[in-house]
């Protein structure tokens, strides 16, 4: 890491891979303890720069990112309007451009994957997960903060968002409310800092969105952070006494990893929490094994061609969260034999809904065998 600023927050450039580098704010709690730093921010995940690249504050008052042979890679797009300088704030990690005491951009109003205390994600905005651990890239995952709550959303395809996990203002798993509420996301763990150990995280309510509470403990060894990580799963970090990061808190996982949309890879089947099984092409379910694969489409402009595998007491990740249409088990077919994106329907037959979905993703064993899934292959 080559770095602009000391201190416990630094901007700088960091590598996942040799020779491509995202200019990041990290948080450094102890130099001592190098292993305390963590990233909470990055300007260019999609279009990392190579070796002598260069960060700058141009005289027209831009900050601008330039790889090696002088292409703008990322601005904060802040020319001709005074700037005058630029901060790491030191209390909260907030990347600044200011003019004199105003501030004209800060990296707190465009987060990547990460809410810092004293941070608030407000309706619109969003968190993006990684792609993969050492892919800094945006992954499939984001976190939204949307005008009637908190929505988890899986994005295979780049162009479908599906919900996962959804909080209304409520407490409830609805985006109808639209009234203070909290997402008590507790501190768990006993090593935590006292002062923080059995406060609530975040406050989330209709007019202020999430925020990420910062304790009056909040010190620069007594810290905490939310990240979306890039398996879906939304996670709070908590740093413990000993300078150890504990993960003392995931959403998802804590109470039934199947949520997850990839838990148990495409076309495993998960149930409370364990892989059971894969899916074989004729609809039977072999042993779990992690080399679980989707069932081969040659073509999907031949309709005549295609068939669909049923899997009886199954349900899609997102089917609690999205309202199925009411129509027929054969126009919920056809619907999607006429889409080449399909990869499968859900139909429950007590309602006769349909849930025509993009990427299949892992299955989710329930009780209900009326509620199939329709594979397609």
């Amino acid at each position: 890491m080559t770095g602009f600023f000391s201190g416990v927050y630094n901007l700088g450039f960091v590598n996942s891979t040799p020779d491509r580098y995202t200019l990041a704010v990290l948080m450094n709690v102890d130099s001592g303890f190098p292993t305390t730093q963590r990233i909470i921010w990055e300007a260019n995940r999609e279009d990392p720069v190579g070796l002598n690249a260069t960060l700058s504050l141009a005289s027209d008052g831009d900050l601008v990112l330039r790889d090696r042979d002088g292409r703008l890679v990322w601005s904060t797009g802040t020319a001709n309007r005074g700037a005058t300088r630029v901060e790491v704030v030191r209390e909260t990690g907030n990347l600044v451009v200011f003019r004199n005491n105003t501030i004209l951009w800060q990296s707190f109003d465009r987060p990547t994957d990460t809410l810092m205390a004293g941070q608030v994600l407000r309706p619109g905005m969003r968190l993006q997960s990684r792609r993969s651990r050492t892919d800094p890239s945006p992954g499939f995952y984001s976190l939204v903060m949307e005008p009637g709550g908190l929505v988890l959303y899986s994005n295979f395809s780049g162009t479908r968002q599906e919900p996962y996990w959804i909080r209304g203002y409520h407490g409830v798993d609805t985006l109808t409310a639209a009234r203070q509420a909290l997402l008590n996301m507790m501190l768990s763990n006993d090593t935590a800092p006292s002062g923080t150990r059995s406060q609530a995280l975040c406050g989330l309510n209709a007019t202020g969105g999430l925020l990420l509470t910062r304790s009056s403990a909040n010190t620069p060894r007594n810290q905490s952070f939310i990240r979306l990580e890039f398996d879906g799963d939304l996670h709070a970090y908590t740093l413990e006494s000993l300078l150890v990061w504990s993960d003392s808190y995931n959403l998802l996982a804590r109470n039934d990893s199947c949520l997850l949309p990839q838990r148990c890879q495409p076309f495993g089947i998960c149930s409370s929490s364990a892989c059971v099984g894969c899916l074989n092409s004729d609809g039977t379910t072999a042993g779990w094994t992690d080399t679980c694969s989707a069932p081969a489409v040659e073509s999907c402009s031949d309709i005549e061609s295609l068939e669909f595998v049923p899997v009886p007491g199954v349900e899609h990740f997102s089917s609690k969260y999205v309202n199925g249409s009411q129509v027929t088990i054969d126009e919920c077919r056809g619907r999607c034999l006429r889409n080449c994106s399909c990869s499968a329907f859900f139909f429950w037959e007590e309602s006769n809904s349909c849930f025509t979905v993009d990427n299949t993703g892992t299955l989710q064993r329930v009780s209900t065998q009326s509620h199939v899934g329709y594979i397609k292959a």
